[in-house]
C-alpha cells in the first residue's frame, strides 16, 4: 500500500515539474521575443563595460545597478502619452500634436501597415523600424453632436537625451466640441488615455454668419417692435462663443428702394444688438438678437453688417405697413382670391413704352402674380403671370410723396418685365400680400430642415379627412412597371392614399410593410435609372439625371406620369414618420428640380448636372469679356454602341448669363 502511495506521490511531482516547465517555458519565449535583443545588450553591458568615470563606487556594482533598471525598465515601461500643456486653448483650424513616447528598443522595430485615416512618416529610419506601430493604436474622434473619426499624420523620431523613441501625432479639426484621443498598446490603454480635447471655436466670420429669416421678405408694422436672431458663425462655420466678437461690431441700416434716393439711410428707426448665450450638444453657442422699429410706412430695404462687410444673407426687402393699412390686408385675405385685384397702371413692357398708360389688374393668389387686361373692358387678356417665389423681383423705381403715386416694376427670369404704377397705399398693401405668401410658400424658413418640417406638416394636415385602410396590389416581379401601372390604373387620390399591400404574383410572402418598401424601391431603381435609351439619363459625366428625349419608343408619357405618382407616394408615405420613410432613389438634376418646383433653370445650375460644359464653356463666358465675340455652342452627338459621330449641333449664344 506504501509503495503505491509513494508512486503516486512521485507521478505527481513529476508532473507538477512538467507542467511548471512548459509554462517557464512559454514565459520566457515571449519575453524573448519581446525584450531579447535589448536584454542580452543590457546584459553585455553590464558585465562586459569599462568603470564609469561618472559612477563613484564600485564599478562593478554600479554597472550591474544600471543594467538592473535599464532591464526593468525594459520589462515594465509602457508607452507613455505626453501633451504640451503650454497650449491653454485649442483653436478649430490649428494644427495640434502629442506625443506617445516609446520604451528604449530602436534595434527591434519592423515596418507596419496604416489604416485609411492615418498616415506615417519616419523622421529617423533604421533598418529594422516601426515594430511597435503594430501593437500601437490610435484613436480621435468627436464625442460632441455626431460622432466622427479624425483623419491624422504619425512621425516616428527619437529623442537622444532620454535614448527613447516617440511617435508625433498631428491631426487638425474643423468642427468644434469636445473630442477624445484614445492610444492602446496591445490593446491596453496606455498612461493618461483616453485624453479630453476641447476645441473652440475662431474669430467670426461675416459670409457664414447667418440671418434667421422666414422669408427674403419681411412684412412688418410701424407701432411693433421686430426681433431677429444671428447666428453668429467662423469660418468652419461653427458657431462662435461670446468672447469671439463683440455686439458692438453689428450695424444694421436701411434704405430707401426708390431708385431717385437709392442707398439714402432712412433715419425714422431704431435698433439694438442684444447676445445670448444657449448650450446645444454641451457646446455653447451665442445668438445674437437684432431689435428694431421702422416709424413711418414703405417698402425699404435692410442690411446688417459686421465691421462694414455685409453677413451672407442679411440683406432683405422690409415693407411696413400702418395699423390701418395692416387691417386691410387681412380682410382681403378673407375673400376668395380670384375676386381681388388690384388697379394699376401699365407704363411699359419690357423696353417698349406705352403711347398712353393703359389701365390693368393685378390678381395675387398663393401660387402666382396675375397681371390682367381687358380688351373692349369685356374680354380678359393675360399680360405676364410670376409665380410666388423669391426670384420674383418687385423693384421700387418712383414714390412721389406729392400725388401719392408709386411707379414700380415686376419681372422674374422669363416672363415679361413690367413697368407699373399704383397708387401708394394699395402699392404697399399688394406687396405686403405677395410677401405673405411668399413666407407661405417657402414653409416659414429658408433652411431645408425647417421646410421639409412645414411640407409634411401640410401634406398630414391635408389627409386627415382621407382613408388610410390598406388596399391590395398584385404585381409581377419580371414585368415590374407595366404590371404595377396596371394594377393601379384607375387609382384616384382616395387610392393612392390609402396603405398598399403588396403581393408579388407567384411567390409566397404576407406584406407587414417589408413588401411595400421593396416594391417602391425596386420601382424607383428601373423607372430612374441613368440609362441612354430609358426614361432617365444624365447631362454628360454627371450622375445626376432628368427626362430623356432619346428614350425608347417602349417608353411614353404614361410612364412619367407613373414615376411622379411614386415620387409622390413616397413623400406621401415619409411623411407619416420615420417606420414609413420611404426614400426616392433618384438623383434628378438641379434644372430638373428647378422645374418641378415652378422655379427657372440657371446656368449655376450646369455646374453640377454638365460639370464638362460648365468649366469648358460656362465659366469661361463668365469671367471672360465675350461682347466682342460671335460665341455659338457647338454640341456633338454619337453612337451609344459604337461611337461614331452622328452629327454637330451648333446653337448660338442667346441666353443671358448674367441673370
Amino acid at each position: 500500500m506504501n509503495s503505491i502511495q509513494d508512486r503516486l506521490v512521485v507521478f505527481g511531482s513529476a508532473f507538477c515539474l512538467m507542467v511548471l516547465g512548459y509554462v517557464v517555458t512559454r514565459l520566457c519565449r515571449r519575453f524573448f521575443e519581446t525584450h531579447g535583443p535589448e536584454f542580452w545588450s543590457q546584459f553585455y553591458r553590464c558585465f562586459c563595460c569599462r568603470h564609469d568615470p561618472n559612477q563613484n563606487g564600485n564599478p562593478i556594482i554600479a554597472s550591474m545597478q544600471r543594467s538592473r533598471r535599464r532591464i526593468e525598465s525594459c520589462l515594465t515601461k509602457q508607452p507613455e502619452l505626453i501633451v504640451d500643456h503650454s497650449v491653454t486653448e485649442l483653436r478649430v483650424g490649428e494644427t495640434t500634436s502629442f506625443k506617445v513616447t516609446l520604451p528604449e528598443n530602436r534595434n527591434v522595430f519592423q515596418r507596419s501597415s496604416t489604416s485609411s485615416n492615418q498616415s506615417v512618416h519616419v523622421a529617423h529610419p533604421t533598418p529594422n523600424s516601426l515594430l511597435m506601430l503594430n501593437s500601437i493604436s490610435i484613436e480621435i474622434r468627436k464625442i460632441s453632436g455626431l460622432s466622427e473619426n479624425i483623419s491624422f499624420i504619425q512621425e516616428l523620431s527619437f529623442e537622444p537625451e532620454t535614448r527613447e523613441d516617440f511617435i508625433l501625432v498631428k491631426y487638425t479639426v474643423r468642427e468644434a466640441g469636445f473630442y477624445e484621443v484614445h492610444v492602446a498598446y496591445q490593446n491596453v490603454p496606455v498612461t493618461n488615455s483616453p485624453m479630453l480635447h476641447t476645441f473652440l471655436s475662431t474669430e467670426l466670420d461675416p459670409e457664414k454668419t447667418t440671418l434667421l429669416r422666414q422669408s427674403p421678405m419681411i412684412l412688418i408694422l410701424t407701432v411693433e417692435s421686430q426681433t431677429m436672431t444671428i447666428e453668429a458663425k467662423d469660418r468652419f462655420e461653427n458657431f462662435c462663443r461670446l468672447e469671439n466678437f463683440s455686439p458692438s461690431d453689428f450695424t444694421f441700416k436701411v434704405t430707401n428702394m426708390d431708385e431717385n434716393f437709392k442707398d439714402k439711410i432712412v433715419e425714422t428707426m431704431a435698433y439694438d444688438f442684444t447676445s445670448e448665450s444657449a448650450n446645444e450638444w454641451g457646446e455653447s453657442k451665442c445668438d445674437l438678437q437684432l431689435h428694431f422699429e421702422i416709424f413711418l410706412p414703405g417698402y425699404f430695404r435692410g442690411t446688417i453688417f459686421y465691421r462694414n462687410r455685409p453677413i451672407g444673407n442679411g440683406a432683405f426687402d422690409l415693407v411696413c405697413l400702418t395699423p390701418e393699412e395692416n387691417q386691410i390686408r387681412l380682410e382681403i385675405h378673407k375673400r376668395p382670391q380670384d375676386s381681388v385685384f388690384h388697379n394699376a397702371k401699365l407704363l411699359a413692357q419690357n423696353s417698349e413704352m406705352q403711347k398712353s398708360p393703359t389701365e390693368v389688374y393685378i390678381y395675387v393668389s398663393s401660387k402666382a402674380v396675375v397681371v390682367k387686361q381687358f380688351f373692349l373692358s369685356i374680354f380678359p387678356f393675360r399680360l405676364a403671370f410670376y409665380r410666388v417665389l423669391p426670384a420674383t423681383k418687385v423693384d421700387l423705381i418712383c414714390d412721389n410723396l406729392e400725388s401719392r403715386l408709386c411707379t414700380f416694376t415686376l419681372r422674374d427670369r422669363m416672363q415679361p418685365k413690367l413697368t407699373l404704377e399704383m397708387e401708394s397705399t394699395n402699392f404697399r398693401i399688394f406687396i405686403a400680400i405677395f410677401a405673405h405668401f411668399l413666407k407661405q410658400r417657402l414653409g416659414g424658413s429658408e433652411s431645408f430642415e425647417n421646410k421639409q418640417k412645414f411640407f409634411q406638416e401640410e401634406v398630414r394636415l391635408a389627409r386627415e379627412d382621407k382613408n388610410r385602410d390598406f388596399i391590395n396590389i398584385s404585381v409581377y416581379r419580371i414585368n415590374l412597371i407595366d404590371s404595377s401601372i396596371a394594377a393601379t390604373k384607375g387609382f384616384g387620390v382616395r387610392e393612392w392614399v390609402r396603405k398598399p399591400k403588396i403581393h408579388f404574383e407567384g411567390e409566397e410572402g404576407h406584406d407587414d410593410g417589408g413588401l411595400r418598401r421593396e416594391w417602391l424601391t425596386l420601382l424607383c431603381q428601373k423607372l430612374f435609372e441613368n440609362d441612354p435609351k430609358g426614361l432617365f439619363c444624365s447631362m454628360g459625366n454627371s450622375r445626376l439625371v432628368h427626362p430623356n428625349p432619346h428614350r425608347a419608343k417602349i417608353w411614353n408619357l404614361r410612364h412619367y406620369e407613373f414615376a411622379g405618382k411614386i415620387v409622390g407616394k413616397c413623400l406621401l408615405e415619409s411623411s407619416l414618420g420615420a417606420f414609413h420613410q420611404q426614400m426616392v432613389n433618384g438623383r434628378f438634376s438641379r434644372s430638373f428640380l428647378a422645374h418641378l418646383i415652378g422655379s427657372f433653370p440657371q446656368h449655376k445650375h450646369f455646374e453640377q448636372d454638365d460639370p464638362e460644359l460648365h468649366l469648358g464653356k460656362v465659366k469661361y463666358i463668365l469671367e471672360n469679356d465675350v461682347t466682342s465675340m460671335e460665341m455659338l455652342f457647338q454640341e456633338e452627338e454619337y453612337e451609344n454602341e459604337t461611337g461614331i459621330l452622328l452629327k454637330v449641333i451648333l446653337k448660338f449664344l442667346i441666353l443671358n448669363l448674367s441673370i
